[in-house]
């Protein structure tokens, strides 16, 4: 509906949004992959195409992985047509008719949401690259001794790969007379009595290293 896209929009902007707008499912698909918008509000009828199946077109879209989509509808709203909508990737269903104030707040929701996702993971990607490209040695692991990750040095360092020790744990690969001060100093870290521990420690390879 030309009027009603033209109103929705109208509403975003006057609420500070920067938004593009297209008729057709074809030109939403062509302005998104030039747009790379956080958000995408789309129509679930649309003149050329299914707005549920263009929504999984989206998602897949090279660039669009991270954008949000929510459906809206006037005349399919029931639940079954809301949980179509979900299943096939959108973020969110609005039912029309939808107040100005609540449509705002559901595209703030959406894009607090988005932005947190995208903190993620910018902070996702700089921590791994920070440990897989560490000079030394790193692991992650659970309280109870289980690893949960392995950096490249580490797995070189003790002769595994990263599979073998996330089956296996560092307790198991452990020097035997090592293996008491090792658990001290990681209880005491657990019981809040300190915030690190530092000591030397063996461990064994596989070639009786």
């Amino acid at each position: 509906d030309p009027a009603m896209l033209e109103a929705t929009a109208r509403v975003l902007r006057d609420a500070g949004y920067e938004v593009g707008v297209a008729a057709t499912g074809a030109d939403c698909l062509e302005a998104a992959a030039d747009f790379l918008p956080d958000l995408v509000l789309l129509d679930v009828v649309l003149p050329d195409c299914d707005g549920v199946e263009l929504c999984s077109r989206l998602k897949a879209a090279p660039g669009l992985w991270h954008t949000h989509v929510i459906l809206m509808s006037g005349l399919l709203c029931s639940s079954e047509d809301q949980a179509r909508g979900l299943e096939q990737g959108a973020d969110g269903y609005i039912a029309r008719p939808v107040s100005n104030r609540e449509l705002v707040a559901r595209v703030k929701a959406a894009t607090r949401l988005q932005q947190t996702e995208k903190a993620l993971r910018v902070d996702e990607a700089e921590f791994r690259a920070i440990f897989e490209d560490a000079g030394i040695g790193c692991t992650l692991m659970e309280p109870d001794g289980r690893l949960v990750r392995a950096n490249a040095a580490f797995c070189e360092m003790v002769g595994r790969t990263e599979d073998e020790l996330l089956g296996a744990g560092l307790g198991a690969i452990t020097h035997p007379d090592d293996a008491v001060a090792s658990w001290e100093v990681l209880e005491s870290m657990l019981r809040g009595e300190r915030d690190r521990g530092e000591m030397e420690k063996r461990y064994l390879r596989p070639d009786g290293q």
